[in-house]
């Protein structure tokens, strides 16, 4: 989810014409909150409960360019997160055009020590997304690394 809306406030701020930030409805007050004292309005900013096991139920028609994830792939999460992010993904990437990229910044973490032949968080969420899709890292810095997922053309 997109916690404060931190990324969605900067995208903004940086000139995207509209950003959608979801998260869980918790959130949503904080959002609408952080987005008001940064003067967004909400038609560039539009914020929206989203529980990612429940995305056929949430009311979007936009068509998305770029998908920003970070800090959502957490041993705490469990691997039903990695099950739930790879349907979300799926979900909204093919119904969205087909230059659509996704981004997500990942950090190994205590916890998820990988035994031989077991698989990352992230090598394991992408191995669940519905669809054809390529993965390639595209920066790594120590535990931390950023994806880039888009669809096969």
């Amino acid at each position: 989810g997109a916690g404060v809306g931190l990324v969605s406030i900067a995208c903004c701020l940086l000139g995207a014409a509209k950003v959608v930030a979801t998260d869980q409805k918790m959130m949503v007050d904080t959002m609408v909150a952080n987005r008001n004292a940064n003067h967004i309005n909400e038609t560039q900013l539009v914020v929206a409960s989203l529980v990612w096991n429940e995305i056929e139920e949430f009311e979007n028609e936009n068509n998305y360019d770029v998908i920003l994830v970070s800090d959502c792939l957490n041993p705490v999460y469990g691997e039903d997160n990695c099950k739930d992010l790879a349907h979300v993904l799926s979900f909204v990437m093919n119904r969205t055009n087909a230059q659509m990229t996704c981004y997500i910044a990942y950090e190994e973490r205590c916890g998820e020590e990988l035994k031989e032949g077991h698989l990352s968080l992230y090598e394991l969420m992408f191995s669940l997304l519905k669809g054809s899709y390529v993965s390639e890292c595209m920066l790594t810095d120590g535990m931390k690394t950023i994806y880039c997922i888009k669809k096969k053309l």
